[in-house]
């Protein structure tokens, strides 16, 4: 039996698609961090517009900072 989480990431496309459940936790932890410390404007739900252009920099900036964080704990697996 799959849970909700393997579901989810089985569903996933993209960058995120091969990503370990335990990256994704810890970067979706980070992300919730810098939003609620007011580090980061929270990004709006994308319109299918937007998602297509990939051009909502509130979420890119979101994603690089996230990113930023991540791997200056973490270090770098590349």
């Amino acid at each position: 039996m799959r849970s909700d989480a393997d579901s989810c990431t089985a569903t996933r496309t993209g960058a995120h698609a091969g990503m370990d459940p335990n990256e994704l936790h810890a970067k979706a932890i980070i992300a919730a961090a810098l939003i609620s410390s007011h580090a980061i404007g929270v990004p709006s739900l994308p319109s299918a517009a937007t998602r297509a252009s990939g051009k909502d920099e509130a979420a890119i900036r979101l994603r690089e900072l996230t990113d930023y964080v991540y791997h200056a704990i973490f270090g770098s697996s590349t």
